[in-house]
C-alpha cells in the first residue's frame, strides 16, 4: 500500500512540474531578458492560457526589436490569434525599414489575412516581375490575322493589394487592349512593323486600375517565325520583309508562293528569308521548315549570348607607381603587330593583361585563346602550337 501511494505521489508531482514549466515558462522570461526586450513572466502565463504560442510570439518579437521595428505584444498576439503569418509580417515589416519603402503594420497584416504573400508583395514592388501572356489574335482592318504575345512588367501597389484584383485581370485586360489597337491598325503592315505602337496604345489606357499591380511596361513579344505569302492581297510579301528586317526584327522568315519563280526565290533569299516555298504545300514540308527555321534562330541567339559572354573581358583597375607603367607599355604594345612576352608570378594579372592587350589590338576581332603549357608535355608543346608536318 505505501508503494503505491508513493508512486501516485511522484506521478502527481511530476505532472505538476510539467504543467508548472508549461504555464511559467520560465525558459522564454530569461530569453527575452537577455535579448532586451523584458516581458513579465504574467504576460507568458497569460500567453498560455488564451492559446497564443508564447515562443513564436516572443522569436518575432525579438527579431522586429533587434531590426529597429517598434512592434508591440498586442500587435504580434491579435495578429497570431486572427490565424495570420506572423513570421512574414514581422520579416516584410524589417524588409520594408530596409528599402526605406512606407508599410504600417495595419496595412502588411491584412493583406497577410487576406491571403496574400505581403513578403512576396513587398519584393515585387522593389523588383517588378514579368507576366508571360498567352497568344492574344487580333484582325487588322484588311482582313488578316495577327498572333500577338505580350510580356507584362509589373510592380506592386501595396495601397491597392487588398482588394485589388490579381494576375488574371491583368492579362485579360492587356488582351483585350491588343486585340482592340491591332483591330484599330488599318493595315497588319502597321503592327508587324511598328510593334511598339500596340504596347503605347495598351499602356496608355491606365489598365492597371482597381489592380493590385501596377503596369511598368508592355512589350510585344518577338516573332518565333514569319510565314508570309509573296502575293498579298494589297502588296508584296518581299516587301513586308524587307520592311520587318529594317526595323529591327531578327526572326527567320518562310516565303510562300503559288507563283514562285526563280527571280522571286532569289530576291527573297537577298531580303532575308530563311527558307522559300511553292504551293500546293504539304503539311509536312511546312511543318519541317519552321522547325528548322526556329532552331536556327535558336542557334543563333545562343551563338549571340556566348558572343557576349566571350567578348566580356574585366576591366582592369590600378593605380599604383608599378601598374600605371605596365598598362602604359601593354597599350602601346598592343598597337603594333610585335610578339609580347609577359613575365610575372603567379596571381600578378598576366593573363588579364594580355585580354587587355588583345581587345586593343588590330586583331581583337579574332578569338582570345589562351592555352595551358603546364598541361602540355614538353616533347608536344612546339607541335600543339605550331602544328606538324609528317616526314
Amino acid at each position: 500500500m505505501g508503494t503505491f501511494i508513493l508512486v501516485v505521489i511522484t506521478v502527481a508531482l511530476l505532472v505538476g512540474v510539467a504543467l508548472f514549466f508549461y504555464y511559467f515558462p520560465i525558459g522564454l522570461w530569461i530569453r527575452t531578458v537577455a535579448a532586451g526586450v523584458p516581458l513579465s513572466i504574467g504576460s507568458l502565463i497569460r500567453m498560455r492560457i488564451i492559446g497564443v504560442p508564447a515562443g513564436l510570439l516572443v522569436s518575432n518579437l525579438v527579431r522586429a526589436r533587434k531590426a529597429g521595428v517598434p512592434l508591440t505584444v498586442d500587435q504580434l498576439q491579435s495578429h497570431i490569434l486572427a490565424g495570420g503569418n506572423v513570421d512574414k509580417v514581422v520579416l516584410a515589416m524589417i524588409a520594408a525599414q530596409r528599402a526605406q519603402i512606407p508599410l504600417e503594420w495595419q496595412r502588411a497584416a491584412a493583406i497577410d489575412l487576406a491571403g496574400r504573400d505581403v513578403l512576396e508583395a513587398l519584393q515585387t514592388s522593389v523588383n517588378p516581375k514579368v507576366i508571360e501572356t498567352p497568344l492574344f489574335q487580333g484582325v487588322a482592318q484588311n482582313g488578316i490575322q495577327l498572333n500577338v504575345k505580350a510580356r507584362i512588367t509589373v510592380r506592386s501597389n501595396l495601397d491597392r493589394y487588398v482588394g485589388g484584383a490579381g494576375e488574371p485581370t491583368i492579362v485579360a485586360r492587356v488582351g483585350e487592349g491588343v486585340v482592340s489597337a491591332v483591330g484599330a491598325a488599318i493595315d497588319h503592315k502597321q503592327v508587324l512593323e511598328y510593334p511598339d505602337r500596340i504596347s503605347k496604345a495598351v499602356l496608355a489606357k491606365g489598365l492597371d486600375a482597381g489592380t493590385a499591380f501596377e503596369i511598368v511596361s508592355i512589350d510585344i513579344a518577338d516573332v518565333d517565325v514569319a510565314v508570309l505569302d509573296v502575293r498579298l492581297p494589297d502588296g508584296s510579301g518581299i516587301d513586308l520583309l524587307k520592311a520587318v528586317k529594317q526595323n529591327g526584327t531578327s526572326a527567320p522568315a518562310i516565303m510562300i508562293s503559288g507563283h514562285g519563280t526563280i527571280a522571286d526565290a532569289v530576291e527573297a533569299t537577298r531580303a532575308g528569308a530563311f527558307d522559300f516555298l511553292e504551293k500546293p504545300l504539304s503539311r509536312d514540308r511546312v511543318l519541317l521548315a519552321v522547325k528548322h527555321a526556329m532552331e536556327h534562330s535558336t542557334l543563333r541567339q545562343e551563338n549571340e549570348r556566348l558572343r557576349e559572354l566571350v567578348g566580356t573581358s574585366p576591366k582592369m583597375i590600378g593605380s599604383s607607381p608599378a601598374w600605371q607603367p605596365a598598362v602604359e607599355q601593354a597599350s602601346m604594345a598592343a598597337r603594333s603587330d610585335a610578339r609580347v612576352l609577359l613575365i610575372g608570378e603567379s596571381g600578378t594579372g598576366k593573363e588579364l593583361l594580355a585580354a587587355h592587350i588583345h581587345n586593343a589590338s588590330p586583331f581583337a576581332g579574332g578569338p582570345f585563346v589562351k592555352v595551358n603549357c603546364a598541361a602540355i608535355p614538353t616533347e608536344l608543346l612546339e607541335t600543339e602550337l605550331f602544328g606538324h608536318e609528317k616526314g
